[in-house]
């Protein structure tokens, strides 16, 4: 039997006013097809889809997103861009999840895996890893355009696995030298929204964050900017927020602290990402807050005679 999305269903079509920000989903299973005419057998494949929130719709009994990108990963094959305009979808009534072609009619090519955790799960949100049984059906219709060629699938059912995660926050800063927050020793303050004073002569280090701390696509980058020249440094990660003068600037944060790899900046700056991951080698306080600060040597400022220095803080929160 054809399974089409929508059918007998009770069509309110409307567009939800939410807040932009980028959702990304995982579908992964075991199946048979072709790829560009190259056959493969139960491979295991993962399709990795991007969409906005902003752009959610609702069909009556769930909810679904029009993709803005798609890749699929198929083992022994490689990994494509898919061309073919695609959705993903949850149905709360039945507590299933899907991948289809897209707009609200697109003929649905992965259902499932159910579950009752998908209920509720209105896509404004992560959600998973929920794991279950799925199906892959209708590609008869006609392949997904594709990086590789023409991608088809043969019917089927067995385990899948789904995820969401939805990342829009890469965080914020905290605990500044500026003299507006936290008592840098020797009342060596520096610029707006910096750490304490450095012998740059010109303030002191910045730290910026910017992409998406999600626990699988981890975009997050952090900048690091002001340092006196070139001076080896790390990141510091740990649970609690802290205020603790030490050496020439405010050590704050603490709590099973981690440190990174040391990196020498160039010119006063460098750049860490994948935080999720490297350096420290695990997501931390996921759904919790996490809070880094970059430490670094400057063995010419006057102040404490101790030769190291800390930028401001930032925190986030990883999302599932």
């Amino acid at each position: 039997m054809r399974h089409r999305l929508g059918l007998a269903l009770a069509m309110c079509l409307t567009t939800t006013l939410a807040s932009a920000g980028e959702i990304t989903f995982f579908h992964d299973g075991i199946g048979s097809g072709t790829i560009g005419g190259v056959t493969f057998n139960d491979a295991s494949f993962t399709i990795t889809a991007r969409g906005d929130t902003l752009n959610r719709q609702s069909f009556g009994p769930g909810w679904w997103i029009d993709h803005d990108s798609v890749q699929v990963s198929i083992e022994g094959q490689g990994v494509f861009d898919v061309f073919t305009g695609t959705r993903t979808y949850v149905n709360n009534d039945v507590h299933a999840v899907g991948f289809a072609r897209a707009g609200l009619t697109g003929w649905s090519h992965l259902y499932g895996p159910v579950d009752g955790v998908l209920a509720s799960w209105d896509m404004l949100s992560g959600v998973g890893p929920v794991d279950g049984q799925g199906l892959i059906m209708q590609w008869n219709v006609a392949g997904l355009s594709t990086s590789g060629g023409s991608w088809t699938m043969d019917d089927s059912s067995g385990p899948s696995t789904f995820v969401a995660e939805f990342c829009s926050d890469p965080g914020s800063p905290f605990c500044f030298g500026d003299g507006s927050d936290v008592p840098c020793p020797c009342f060596g303050f520096g610029g707006p929204g910096e750490g304490c004073s450095n012998s740059s002569g010109q303030g002191g280090a910045s730290m910026t964050g910017t992409g998406t701390p999600c626990s699988v696509q981890d975009t997050l980058v952090f900048q690091i900017d002001g340092v006196p020249g070139e001076r080896p440094g790390l990141l510091l990660r740990g649970d609690n927020q802290v205020v603790d003068p030490i050496g020439d600037g405010v050590l704050c944060t603490a709590g099973n602290s981690q440190r990174s790899h040391i990196q020498i900046t160039s010119a006063g700056s460098t750049t860490f990402n994948h935080f999720g991951f490297q350096p420290f080698g695990e997501v931390a306080n996921l759904g919790a807050p996490t809070h880094f600060q970059f430490w670094y040597r400057d063995p010419d400022n006057n102040c404490s005679g101790q030769g190291f220095n800390f930028s401001n803080a930032w925190t986030v929160t990883y999302q599932p």
